[in-house]
């Protein structure tokens, strides 16, 4: 069973940026700029959650960061890669939350070892991410490549309001804005959060 723990050591923080540095490096859907670092970190790391999923020996086999909105023009990291008719949403549903004082969060860099990349593994990954989500906000906000919206949909993720499939500003990539939302987790993976750590349907 698959746990995320949160990493705030500096050497274990070194460690996870080469982490998601090697995972991009080795990614055919990556842009050129995060193929071509060695440590990948930027502006939205710094009020960043950042989260790994580790082996028994103590080495990453899966990352995650949560982003919390930073003051920029682009306070949330895929701002700067979504193209302005579907930006203009993203930034709608931020400013919503901030009105109403709602933390809302950014899932961003979502990083597997290339050997785990298979359908338990990913089903339990995603299932550790909601889990650690409840410790932190009821909804968060994340870009999916098109052929990763099915699976995010059987988790209660739905795509974000007015906004339609939209090609990458910057690879060109055909992707979605999803919104997830505690209470729009279906039964069936309730049930299967329950059998992970006892937990009990609240919303």
């Amino acid at each position: 069973m698959i746990h995320l723990t949160e990493i705030t050591q500096l050497v274990h923080l070194d460690a996870y940026h080469r982490f998601r540095a090697t995972i991009y490096k080795n990614d055919t859907a990556a842009d050129d700029f995060l193929k071509n670092k060695e440590y990948d970190r930027d502006l939205w790391d710094e009020k960043a959650i950042h989260l790994g999923w580790y082996n028994d020996v103590g080495a990453l086999n899966g990352c995650i960061r949560f982003i919390r909105p930073i003051d920029h023009p682009c306070p949330l990291y895929s701002f700067t890669r979504l193209p302005r008719p579907v930006l203009k949403f993203a930034e709608q549903l931020l400013c919503s939350h901030e009105r109403q004082k709602l933390p809302l969060l950014e899932l961003s860099r979502i990083c597997v070892s290339q050997e785990f990349r298979n359908l338990r593994s990913l089903r339990d990954f995603s299932l550790a991410i909601i889990e650690k989500l409840f410790d932190y906000s009821d909804q968060a906000f994340f870009t999916v490549f098109d052929n990763h919206k099915a699976h995010w949909m059987q988790y209660g993720c739905s795509v974000l309001e007015g906004t339609a499939k939209w090609k990458c500003r910057i690879t060109g990539i055909p992707s979605w804005c999803m919104v997830y939302r505690k209470d729009q987790i279906p039964g069936p993976i309730w049930a299967l959060l329950n059998n992970r750590a006892g937990l009990k349907p609240t919303a």
